[in-house]
């Protein structure tokens, strides 16, 4: 299902110092829209700003080695944050002051990564367009989740359910789409006025329209494009200036286009430390990585680390893309091949598992202990936040009542299960135990 978080957007207008034919949107739809990119640091946090991140953008990347001294990374502090939306594309980005003028011994509270849960909730859905919902006269097939959870309910009992909806863009701009169930069999569609929007919007096939609905029932649609404009795109010297004013100490301002990069190249900067701090990074290490979905609001890939990648000169000490994962199923080919060690989570695998995938020994146990122990190979990298970790464990053979262990040596989880040894595995989802 669609993210929850607080937030309307901002009628206001836009801030003195963006650029013309930009406005300012409130965090939650920013975020809606930029998807699992769209992760931002707040006014205040300390960062860290990562020159090869910051480069991807760039249409041409700076000569690094031309530039009279470059860091792998800068510790920042962030003096402003805004969140726009570019006129006439609908691209969404994100303009960050930093301020350079930090050390390590500056204390600052630690950043929360969950939202408050009193600032009301925006549920949004996105789909990418198929030929169909891109053509000029077609309309619009609304995913199940879409029409049953961010549009008001339609009345089913009726022999043909319609409704007409108010649905405005990222600039405020209102649009009227007739939203209708029925066909066989039953889907939900966008008929009337749809083609309007496809016009204006200029879309193709391949681009993602996101639909939200904020904590007053208010709607809006944004757009991800297959194909950014050439606007979004940065030149190098762009980079270059931001790296001579992080040398010298001097704030400096950068763009972020959630569809250009791999990532956020201002990250959090106790999240980056959380990963460096891990355990080595090892070549069979099996990890995951949130991606986007059409059904829910984040899914996971899987896959297993083939080695750490280290740069040349000057980003030879740079976390940034430094594991190369091959992940696995049919969708594979559409996840980043490099990826930061603060983007993936580590998957746990059971002991006889491990075991036969390292090339280990198992430990017999005598036929006087009672039960089993299940027992656990914690793989090398950062542990997941309790509140989200979900382990998938095998049950193997023998009715289980209670399965405890320890993350890490740090947090200890336990699941219930029950199923008889009847099936070959079931999904436990761990919680915290006090």
């Amino acid at each position: 299902m669609g993210r929850a978080e607080s937030g309307r957007v901002d009628r206001s207008v836009t801030p003195a110092g963006t650029a013309r034919g930009t406005r300012c949107l409130d965090l939650s739809v920013w975020e809606a829209c930029a998807g699992i990119s769209g992760n931002t640091p707040t006014v205040g946090s300390l960062v860290y700003y990562f020159p090869q991140g910051h480069a991807e953008q760039a249409l041409s990347p700076p000569d690094w080695l031309s530039l009279p001294s470059v860091a792998a990374f800068y510790l920042c502090k962030v003096k402003s944050v805004l969140h726009l939306v570019r006129h006439p594309t609908d691209e969404i980005y994100c303009e960050m002051e930093l301020d350079p003028c930090v050390t390590e011994s500056e204390s600052f509270p630690r950043e929360s990564s969950v939202p408050p849960a009193d600032d009301g909730c925006a549920v949004s859905v996105a789909k990418e367009l198929s030929a169909s919902d891109a053509s000029n006269g077609g309309g619009f097939s609304v995913p199940v989740e879409c029409g049953d959870s961010v549009f008001p309910q339609l009345d089913k009992s009726r022999t043909h359910p319609s409704q007409t909806l108010m649905v405005r863009d990222l600039h405020g701009r209102a649009w009227s789409f007739k939203h209708i169930y029925r066909g066989n069999p039953l889907r939900h569609l966008l008929t009337t006025g749809w083609s309007p929007f496809v016009l204006e919007k200029k879309l193709v096939a391949g681009d993602c329209a996101v639909f939200v609905r904020d904590s007053v029932g208010h709607l809006f649609v944004g757009l991800r494009r297959l194909r950014p404009s050439s606007e979004s795109f940065h030149v190098g010297g762009e980079v270059a200036e931001a790296v001579a004013r992080a040398e010298r100490g001097r704030s400096f301002t950068v763009v972020y286009y959630p569809g250009l990069c791999s990532s956020n190249f201002v990250v959090r900067k106790w999240l980056v430390d959380e990963a460096r701090r891990a355990p080595a990074w090892t070549a069979g290490t099996k990890v995951r990585m949130p991606v986007e979905s059409d059904k829910v609001a984040k899914d996971w890939a899987t896959g297993t680390l083939s080695r750490v990648v280290r740069h040349s000169s000057p980003f030879a000490d740079s976390p940034w893309n430094s594991l190369e994962v091959v992940w696995e199923g049919r969708k594979a080919e559409n996840y980043k091949k490099y990826v930061n060690p603060w983007n993936v989570e580590v998957v746990l695998v059971p002991q006889e598992q491990g075991n036969r995938q390292g090339g280990g020994t198992r430990r017999k146990r005598s036929s006087g202990e009672a039960g089993e122990e299940l027992r656990l190979r914690v793989m090398a990298g950062p542990k997941p936040e309790p509140a989200s970790a979900q382990l998938i464990i095998p049950i193997p053979r023998k009715k289980r009542s209670l399965v405890c262990f320890k993350l890490l040596g740090q947090t200890v989880f336990s699941a219930n299960t029950d199923d008889g040894g009847t099936e070959a595995g079931r999904e436990i989802r761990s919680r915290p135990v006090p």
